[in-house]
């Protein structure tokens, strides 16, 4: 996370740089950085996220069954599913059907 907030961060910079800056030249920096589309550069970032995901997850220890026991739904006990399930009524429900309608709706009208 801390590496794509980097990156984003840089690329932030460099649009308030080069957008203030017109005559700059050229460079590997500002193509990456400034002139590339948005969408390619999201596409190669979340490729280099994923890259560094999987070597600090091959370069460091991977953490004990108690650090990551609830972690996830899958590593839940019996007693933190039945505090999840308690959690929430027949209205959360409802109002999960409501927001569920409108996205659908607004999916159906501009698609």
């Amino acid at each position: 996370m801390i590496t794509g907030m980097v990156i984003g961060l840089t690329r932030l910079g460099a649009k308030v740089f080069y957008s203030n800056m017109p005559e700059v030249g050229g460079g590997v920096f500002k193509y990456l950085f400034y002139d590339m589309n948005w969408l390619f550069f999201c596409g190669w970032m979340f490729l280099f996220c994923i890259i560094v995901v999987i070597v600090v997850s091959l370069v460091t220890k991977a953490p004990g069954a108690e650090k990551i026991r609830g972690l996830v739904f899958g590593t839940a006990t019996a007693e933190q599913k039945a505090e999840t399930r308690t959690s929430w009524n027949r209205w959360d429900i409802v109002h999960t059907v409501i927001i569920l309608a409108i996205t659908a709706a607004f999916y159906v009208y501009f698609w």
